[in-house]
């Protein structure tokens, strides 16, 4: 999805973020919206998806708040794992998904669905 795309289907974002990497080439800019979801881009791509508080609905079958013994169970067992979060490949045509799982107190806090590749 482009920009104008995602401008024409989600609207203008509650605000625009810049997020910075490790080092330069990592630097992101965010369209948050007040739905719990933001939009990363790189140039005029979108790379990644943030699934965060307030998003109500599921993704991939998870949601905000689920355990992560649901999250095994639901997705398989986990690509990466650590004690902050989970990895999971996911199906896709032309360019490998990933979902992460940021988990804390043992509940999925934050989604990112992300081109792998990137």
């Amino acid at each position: 999805m482009g920009l104008a795309e995602a401008w024409s289907r989600f609207g203008p974002p509650l605000k625009v973020a810049a997020i910075r990497g490790d080092s330069p080439w990592q630097d992101d800019v965010a369209f948050v919206y007040s739905a719990g979801y933001a939009f990363s881009w790189s140039g005029d791509r979108l790379w990644q998806i943030r699934f965060s508080s307030g998003y109500a609905g599921s993704v991939y079958g998870i949601f905000i708040g689920d355990s992560a013994d649901k999250l095994v169970s639901t997705l398989g067992t986990p690509y990466f794992s650590s004690e902050t979060s989970l990895v999971f490949r996911l199906a896709y045509t032309g360019f490998p998904v990933r979902l992460r799982v940021i988990v804390a107190q043992g509940r999925a806090t934050d989604l990112f669905v992300y081109r792998a590749d990137y």
